[in-house]
């Protein structure tokens, strides 16, 4: 892995260990990277975070000062890990990075921690050297959560003029010029007054499924949808139950558990990816409309336009009501759930949480043009393509000619245990990042 200047292998490990997960922060790998960033010649600065209940910090360079803008964006934020217990390539330690193989397995390998320090390393070769047109290095806070970091950074700066985006995200190094948009939905179905019971002999069941990235539902198993389905299917719906399930709007959950009076028909008949246990008193409430709702939810994800997602993506029982949220992602060509899809529903109060854009770049402006040479000139065919999931691109591509590319697979890896990124492909990537740096804003003669 010959990777020369700061010690490139070194700090991937360190900033694995680091935990920038939305929920816990950013501020000690900002910290972190800060001190990469100190002999590379660029200005650097924090924007503070503060939305939605999360707070981080934004990570800002810059240098030069021609007439073209070009800005480098990677997120530094990442999921939470899940369950330690199935890291099993990192020995149940997901801030443990290991590389074995040609990969690097770790929590943000991949979703996308390394990339940020590979644009560094690609930095750390022009340090000292006069950039012909300005560039801007952002490494942004809570895009899992809603791209919250880069919206921070693009209300406070509105003047800022910006020609140029590359967002990093794992591409496979495919020149990614399309993808979907969100939109992320909570709804509520109240259980009544005074409908509420404690029992004194319960049972739990426990339903397994796989996680995966809520944009292709259909490479993993959600185990929300396995428990309600088990619950139509029995031959006495229950009048009163629990559940909790799922913990994050961008992956399909991987377990769920619902609690049932003891005594329940048909438990016997459950799929063979429950487990059923006696447990003591609960209180549970009366499943008054859910099982309704739930009917209805899912007829609602078959009359989608092809191409859009419907995800149960988490499951909880409230005081008073039972809690359901869904992802769904959509093309430019069917650019939200519709209201008259909604309008399916049994009553319940239905809340957006979040709304973002598709994206689509028909631009051949010279950044392009620029970009496509860099990368053949590192034996990467410039081949565009589209992804599944949003990105940060769907707002700078409202601001500027934009495009996604970064090192790793995305399908089947990020959002899931044992994430992993290939050694080649990011050693690639910087060598991309370098000709790129020096096609787009390096002086000439430099």
């Amino acid at each position: 892995m010959p990777v020369t200047g700061f010690d490139f292998w070194a700090a991937c490990k360190a900033a694995i260990a680091i935990d920038s997960t939305t929920k816990h922060g950013n501020a000690e790998y900002v910290d972190f990277l800060k001190k990469i960033l100190e002999p590379l010649d660029l200005k650097v600065r924090t924007q503070a975070v503060d939305a939605d209940g999360y707070r981080g910090l934004n990570l800002i360079g810059e240098k030069g000062a021609g007439p073209d803008v070009v800005l480098f964006d990677t997120h530094l934020d990442t999921v939470s890990p899940g369950d330690p217990a199935l890291w099993t390539q990192t020995g149940g330690d997901p801030f443990r990075a290991v590389i074995e193989d040609g990969k690097i397995f770790g929590l943000g390998a991949v979703d996308v921690k390394l990339d940020f320090l590979c644009k560094l390393k690609a930095l750390e070769k022009y340090a000292g050297k006069r950039f012909r047109n300005r560039f801007i290095l952002l490494g942004t806070f809570a895009e899992e959560v809603g791209l919250l970091g880069a919206q921070a950074f693009l209300e406070g700066h509105p003047d800022q003029q910006i020609d140029f985006a590359l967002i990093g995200e794992p591409t496979s190094l495919k020149l990614v010029n399309r993808h979907k948009g969100r939109a992320c939905y909570e709804f509520r179905i109240p259980a009544g007054s005074g409908d509420t019971k404690t029992f004194s002999e319960t049972v739990t069941i426990e339903f397994q499924g796989e996680s995966v990235h809520s944009s292709t539902p259909a490479k993993g198993v959600n185990a929300v949808e396995i428990a309600m389905d088990a619950l139509a299917a029995l031959p006495v719906q229950p009048e009163f139950f629990s559940i909790e399930g799922g913990h994050l709007m961008n992956i399909v959950p991987e377990s769920c558990r619902i609690v049932l009076p003891a005594g329940i028909t048909g438990l016997d008949r459950l799929s063979a990816r429950a487990s059923v246990k006696p447990t003591g008193a609960k209180r549970l409430i009366r499943s008054s409309g859910a099982l309704a709702f739930w009917a209805a939810a899912r007829e609602v994800g078959r009359r989608l336009a092809s191409g859009t997602t419907w995800v149960w993506v988490t499951a909880k029982t409230a005081d008073d009501a039972f809690v359901f949220e869904f992802d769904s992602r959509f093309w430019e060509d069917a650019e939200s759930v519709t209201e008259q899809n909604l309008a399916g529903l049994p009553p319940a109060n239905c809340r957006t949480i979040r709304k973002t854009p598709s994206f689509f770049e028909t631009s051949t402006a010279w950044y392009v043009e620029g970009l496509c040479g860099a990368l053949e000139e590192v034996g990467v065919h410039a081949e565009f393509a589209s992804k599944e999931a949003s990105t940060e691109a769907a707002l700078f591509g409202h601001r500027c000619t934009t495009l996604v590319f970064g090192p790793g697979p995305s399908e089947k890896n990020a959002h899931r245990p044992n994430e992993y990124n290939f050694v080649s492909e990011i050693e690639t990537a910087i060598r991309a990042y370098e000709s790129i740096l020096r096609r787009l804003v390096l002086a000439p003669n430099q």
